[in-house]
C-alpha cells in the first residue's frame, strides 16, 4: 500500500478511535457520577486532540504532495474536525454536571408516602411514592445549600434531611432511601 494511503487511513482511524473513546469516558461519567471518568475523560481530550493535530498535519503534508488523495483527505480532515465541537459539548456538559444534585428518591417503608417536598437548593415534588417505589430528581445547584425533604405518610408529616451541604461545583449522584440505610454520594 502507498504511504499517501496509509496516512488517510491512519488519520481517519485516529478520528474514529478519538470519537469512540470521548463517547464512551463521557457515557461512563454521566451513568456512574463518578468524578475519575471526569478527570480521566479531561486529559485524554488533551492527548487525543494532540494525536489528531498530529494527524491532520501529516495528512496536510501528503495531500499537499499528491493530488490523488485530495478527495478522501478532505473528507477525513471534515470528521476529523467534527471531534472539535464534540469535545466542547463534552466538556460543558461535564462542567453542567458538576452543579447537579441527581438524587433518586426509593421507598423502603411498606406504606405509600405522599407529598414528598423536596426543598433547599431548588424546590421539587413527587407526588407519591409507592412501598419500593423509586423516583429521580434532578436538582440545580447554584449556591450553597442543603436538600431537605418533608412527606406525608400515614397522615403524618416527617422531615429528613437528604444532603446537609452542597455547592456549586460539587453535583452528586446519590440514592435516598427513605425509611431504609442511606449509601455514599458519589461526588461529580
Amino acid at each position: 500500500m502507498k504511504k499517501h494511503h496509509i496516512a488517510v487511513r491512519l488519520s481517519f482511524y485516529t478520528a474514529v478511535v478519538s470519537f469512540l473513546t470521548a463517547a464512551t469516558i463521557f457515557a461512563l461519567y454521566f451513568f456512574s457520577g463518578d468524578f475519575l471518568y471526569a478527570f480521566i475523560g479531561y486529559f485524554s481530550m488533551l492527548l487525543l486532540g494532540l494525536v489528531n493535530l498530529i494527524a491532520l498535519v501529516i495528512l496536510g503534508v501528503v495531500m499537499a504532495k499528491n493530488s490523488s488523495v485530495r478527495r478522501i483527505g478532505i473528507t477525513t480532515i471534515l470528521f476529523q474536525l467534527f471531534n472539535i465541537p464534540l469535545a466542547i459539548v463534552c466538556l460543558w456538559a461535564g462542567a453542567r454536571l458538576s452543579d447537579i444534585a441527581r438524587i433518586t428518591f426509593v421507598n423502603q417503608t411498606l406504606e405509600e408516602i405522599e407529598q414528598v417536598n423536596i426543598t433547599g437548593c431548588e424546590d421539587q415534588i413527587i407526588e407519591h411514592l409507592k412501598p419500593g417505589g423509586r423516583e429521580t430528581v434532578w436538582i440545580n445547584i447554584e449556591n450553597d445549600c442543603s436538600i431537605k425533604m418533608e412527606y406525608i405518610q400515614n397522615d403524618t408529616t416527617l422531615t429528613e434531611t437528604v444532603c446537609g451541604y452542597l455547592c456549586h461545583g460539587m453535583g452528586v449522584v446519590y440514592t435516598y432511601n427513605i425509611g431504609g440505610s442511606n449509601s455514599e454520594k458519589n461526588v461529580w
